[in-house]
């Protein structure tokens, strides 16, 4: 209580020392038309400047039929002027003294002279970071992807996921279309960059135009602007390529096809390989908007052991022994200014084998178990997502209604042999249909918002073991949510006071029957909750400062195998301040107590793989977290420099203290009544530079991540903690036409220590991709890794890999022959740590692979 008092004063003295200024927000409408035809004119530059420095405040661009809106804040319109330009007419500068204008271009006509030009490589205008493509993208280059990568500021991790100077990007535009729904890598991985003029990356963007210049619930989004040619033209690529390797033939093939007007759009793909390129994560989301839905209990996962585990280390296409098809199709199309329907469906069918050998660790009290195994396994997935959402986007309001279908299909088989000699099946269906429903009204300074979640999800699960004895394990999980959420908003000058109001409901069920030839163990449990949640919200915004307040208090009455009633307070406060014109500092903390979901709500003990049974509870007293973070960036786009640093610290408290037994390598898990604190600090930061002297840029990156949690094994209590330390330098260079140079090299430290015992492994990382051009119809591409692993027992092991490719260009047509991993190297070996154990896996990798093949351009 103490704490909390703390918090909340804390919080009236931040907002009280901020009311200093107070703006009112206006909406700026028009059309621009031609002097003497009175047709709109498209594609017109309308500016909003200072009249004392002639600073831009903001901009936009007519559309087809003419028209633009702007929004700005500010104290008094006469401050501003309204700036016109377009090429071909006379500029027009206009007193900002209304918010509806109606234009009149006169046509001018100029004489070229001859200029020479040194175009700037990114532009800023306010939230808005303009990279133009043709700057960055470099002759090894295909897709809009790979120039993404040469951008400064902009990161793209393995899993596709982009971020801007530490801010993920959460929306992802074609046009200003949302047409992959936050599977953006549909469209990184296969769109070519030579049909992109600029990445446009914008800051504090808001998608809901009844929602733009309030300042709530912004994001960073990207823009990709077409070049003209590109524009409701149908473009894509044709890709075939075969070849063979140690295990037999090889084959690649993909088609890619895409059309975007201002009318409608579609994108399609069909792809198939056996070479280990990985297509089937190409549906995966990547975006944070399905957190806006997510509440603890709306959400069940499989409970077995699904799949086994790869070290990231090594580049994800060479793991892979696979067998992949992917069919994707996305679509939308305008029903009139404001509204559209958006669809997309995705079908994947993968399969991967796995050859690896495991030595499991376990530190024990007064000694070290050590049990080993060599696993032949493959996995088989086949995946099936369709949705379809209708919305209208008015500035006046926003409606939007979207019904989803996924469903998963998967088999896990094993053969086990070393210390434990098993066959091991797993079969893990899940089905999932799904309806979101937001409606945002704005009146005035009143803003009011529905969003509506229903959901149903089925997991149906069966694990088999055969071999030195018999086990089976099945599992029936339903789970069906139901959350509506009520909003409303009022605006008085640059405060926003209001209330969230949530309604839901919950009905969970768990089946499941564990026998072997001595125990059977069932557990039918039936779960349900109906709840309320009353969440105030305070929000202060300038042109410089933003603050946000939340007081969230939930009721939750729970019924089924017993009954209860929780009561859950958690305030959240939010700070975001640029305090100089290129920093901006974050700010974050939470303190309370929240309710944690139904995932360990079973009683009888299920067994996940062939060595491993938990046994879950069932109990509603939810986790106390204390959280609180922070990050500062600094951005200067016409310097090419970008960096940020980011610190996050958290401690979690479940009430329950977790056991661990281990028995001759066997490992049971239960859940204890406790009072046991999970700790976690995470911190990462990054700096970039763009630099002309190389014409490329150099990126220095690290991060830390440390858990520390106490656990009780085999009786005995200790506290564990454990972790990793990553850096890493980039380096890209084009500093000739005919030789483009990548380089990167990365350390990764990881550790595992407790009162009695400490354990580390050391990853030294080098990757270089060297790429000449001969002339400019021929590229030579040669890749080289080196991987140098450290081992706790003062072992070394040391990869190197290298791959080679010929690409012939003639017009629209690229002529392709590769070979990759060319010194056949065939394991790769690493550790990873745990809760006081610690997994050595070394696994097959890719051998030699040759292709040739051609790729059409269209």
């Amino acid at each position: 209580m103490y704490v909390m008092k703390k918090f909340l004063l804390f919080s009236v003295v931040v907002l009280c020392n901020t009311l200093s200024v107070f703006a009112q927000n206006y909406s700026i409408k028009g059309t621009v038309m031609d002097d003497k035809t009175l047709e709109p004119i498209a594609g017109v530059n309308v500016i909003v400047r200072h009249c004392s420095d002639n600073g831009i405040l903001t901009y936009a661009t007519t559309a087809d039929n003419g028209t633009f809106s702007l929004h700005i804040s500010c104290d008094n319109l006469a401050n501003y002027t309204l700036q016109v330009t377009c090429l071909g007419y006379e500029q027009q500068t206009l007193g900002l003294t209304d918010t509806n204008y109606s234009i009149k271009l006169i046509e001018k006509a100029f004489e070229l002279q001859e200029v020479s030009v040194k175009a700037d490589k990114i532009i800023q205008n306010r939230d808005t970071t303009s990279y133009f493509v043709a700057s960055f993208a470099t002759t090894k280059d295909r897709t809009i992807g790979d120039v993404l990568t040469n951008m400064p500021g902009i990161n793209v991790a393995d899993n596709g996921k982009i971020s801007y100077n530490g801010n993920p990007v959460n929306k992802f535009y074609i046009e200003g279309i949302d047409l992959f729904d936050g599977k953006y890598s549909l469209a990184t991985n296969n769109i070519s960059y030579e049909n992109i003029a600029r990445v446009e990356v914008i800051e504090n963007h808001q998608a809901i135009k009844a929602l733009q210049g309030t300042g709530i619930d912004t994001e960073t989004a990207i823009n990709l602007k077409l070049k003209d040619g590109a524009k409701s033209a149908w473009n894509g690529n044709l890709l075939g390529k075969g070849g063979f390797a140690p295990n037999g033939g090889l084959w690649e093939a993909e088609l890619f096809a895409a059309r975007f007007s201002s009318k409608s759009q579609s994108a399609t793909t069909l792809k198939s390989n056996n070479s280990g390129k990985n297509i089937a994560d190409e549906g995966n989301s990547l975006t944070i908007d399905d957190l806006l839905y997510m509440y603890p209990g709306s959400d069940i996962s499989g409970s077995l052991t699904s799949a086994p585990s790869i070290s990231t280390n090594l580049n994800n296409d060479r793991t892979r022994f696979n067998r992949t098809h992917m069919f994707s199709n996305s679509s939308m199309w305008k029903l009139s200014e404001s509204a559209q329907i958006r669809s997309q469906i995705i079908y994947t069918d993968d399969k991967n084998t796995y050859n690896q050998s495991i030595e499991s660790s376990y530190y024990l009290l007064d000694s070290l178990l050590v049990k080993g195994t060599t696993e032949t396994s493959s996995v088989k997935d086949k995946g099936l997502q369709a949705s379809v959402i209708a919305t209208i986007d008015k500035e006046s309001y926003f409606l939007s209604d979207e019904l989803s279908f996924k469903s998963n299909w998967r088999t896990f088989a094993s053969d086990i042999c070393g210390d434990f000699n098993y066959q091991s099946i797993a079969d893990i269906n899940t089905y999932n249909v799904e309806n979101k429903l937001k409606y945002v009204k704005k009146t005035g300074n009143n803003i009011f918002q529905i969003m509506s979640l229903n959901n149903y999800t089925f997991i149906p699960e069966d694990l088999y073991i055969g071999g030195e004895s018999t086990k089976q394990q099945n599992i029936d999980k339903g789970n069906f949510f139901s959350n509506t959420n009520f909003r409303f908003l009022h605006k008085i000058k640059r405060w926003s006071l209001g209330t969230n109001i949530d309604l839901y409901g919950n009905i969970y069920n768990f089946n499941s029957l564990y026998k072997d030839a001595h125990i059977n163990y069932q557990n039918d449990l039936y779960v349900n909750y109906i709840g309320a949640r009353l969440n105030p919200e305070i929000i202060y915004q300038n042109e410089t400062f933003k603050l946000n307040l939340k007081l969230p208090l939930s009721v939750y009455h729970f019924n089924g195998e017993s009954s209860a009633t929780k009561i859950y307070v958690k305030p959240d406060i939010y700070m975001k301040w640029k305090f100089l014109p290129r920093w901006t500092l974050f700010a974050n903390a939470a303190i309370g107590n929240s309710y944690s979901g139904n995932s360990l709500y079973y009683v009888a003990p299920i067994m996940t793989d062939y060595t491993s049974m938990n046994a879950g509870f069932l109990n509603y007293d939810g986790k106390i977290e204390k959280r609180i973070g922070s990050r500062i960036s600094y951005a200067n786009p016409s310097e090419m420099l970008f960096a940020n640093v980011s610190v996050t610290y958290s401690v979690e408290n479940t009430r329950r203290s977790i056991s661990k037994q281990v028995d001759d390598g066997c490992v049971y898990y239960s859940y204890e009544s406790g009072n046991d604190k999970y700790k976690l600090l995470f911190a990462d930061g990054s700096i970039s530079k763009g630099i002309e002297l190389i014409n490329g840029s150099i990126e220095l990156s690290g991060s830390l991540q440390n858990h520390n949690m106490p656990l009780e094994q085999n009786g005995y209590m200790s506290t564990l903690d454990f972790g990793n330390i990553n850096s890493e330098i980039t380096l890209k260079s084009n500093p000739c036409g005919w030789l483009n140079i990548d380089y990167k090299v990365g350390y990764k430290y990881n550790y595992m220590k407790s009162e009695s015992l400490s354990s580390s492994t050391q990853h030294l990382t080098q990757k270089c991709l060297l790429a000449f051009y001969p002339t400019e119809d021929i590229s030579i591409k040669l890749n080289g890794e080196h991987y140098l692993t450290f081992f706790d027992s003062g072992q070394k092991k040391n990869t190197f890999l290298t791959d080679l490719e010929f690409v012939y260009r003639y017009k629209q047509f690229d002529f392709i022959a590769s070979a990759t991993n060319l010194f056949n190297q065939k394991v790769y070996s690493y550790t990873i740590y745990g809760d006081l154990s610690s997994t050595r896996t070394q696994y097959n990798i890719r051998g030699r692979n040759i292709m040739i093949g051609l790729n059409w351009y269209f």
